[in-house]
């Protein structure tokens, strides 16, 4: 895989060729580089001009010295390939996001970018139904005001009699009236739970002493049977002593 090293400023380097590992690799003479870039200037990494090329020029190759030797390597590695001038074509914005000075990171993650055709299309779409929409609520609103507006009206009206024709005493009366009435009612209802609490006790009452009196005819009825008997023994016993 190609090896890419990027600048602060978040610019492409050129990659190393995989086939060119066994060429001696140029190495960039060492000179003063910007403080934005001073620490790759020490990096271990070498660097090397990639057969596909960029189609950004980095600003740390601008110098004619470093220039030359590159056309120099581009012209060996030219003879060892033949195919290479179709590799030129290669682009690597195709395989790396880069962003220009006037595209920043921050603007694409914000979606500053210009309309694209959907965006267009999608906008023509909303404007021309924009007109169906606003024909529709007219008839809405129209269809709200046909009703309420007799409603409103009708309403009005009604306070209009009421202050007109209204007896203020004799509404007042009526409503001490109700409230009497009210009064009345509820203290009926209690009498009558009352009535009722009452009703159910005493029912009670009376079903506990009727079987206390069953209990009672049941014993006076055994009361007769034993003196009978008794009667009917000693009858017998005088009898017999008569007998005698």
């Amino acid at each position: 895989m190609p090896l890419t090293r990027s600048t602060p400023q978040l610019q492409s380097k050129p990659r190393v060729a995989p086939w060119s590992s066994s060429r001696p690799a140029f190495k960039p003479e060492k000179r003063s580089t910007p403080r934005h870039s001073a620490h790759f200037a020490s990096s271990p990494l070498k660097r090397r001009r990639s057969p596909f090329g960029t189609s950004h020029k980095s600003d740390h190759y601008d110098d004619s010295a470093r220039n030359e030797m590159t056309l120099v390597n581009e012209q060996h590695q030219d003879a060892d390939d033949p195919n290479l001038g179709k590799q030129e074509t290669f682009d690597s914005d195709d395989n790396f996001f880069i962003w220009n000075e006037e595209n920043t990171l921050f603007s694409d993650l914000m979606g500053d970018n210009a309309r694209q055709p959907d965006d267009e299309e999608l906008a023509a779409l909303a404007e021309s139904l924009q007109a169906p929409f606003q024909e529709e609520g007219k008839i809405l609103k129209k269809e709200i005001a046909d009703t309420f507006v007799p409603a409103v009206n009708h309403v009005k009206e009604l306070y209009r009699v009421l202050e007109e024709r209204v007896d203020t005493t004799f509404g007042q009366g009526i409503v001490l009236f109700n409230r009497a009435c009210k009064q009345i009612e509820d203290a009926a209802i209690r009498e009558q739970r009352q009535l009722e609490d009452a009703y159910r006790v005493n029912q009670k009452r009376i079903e506990d002493l009727f079987n206390q009196l069953e209990q009672e005819y049941t014993y006076r009825d055994q009361l007769w049977v034993n003196i009978e008997k008794v009667i009917d023994e000693i009858g017998s016993f005088m009898t017999a002593f008569l007998c005698r």
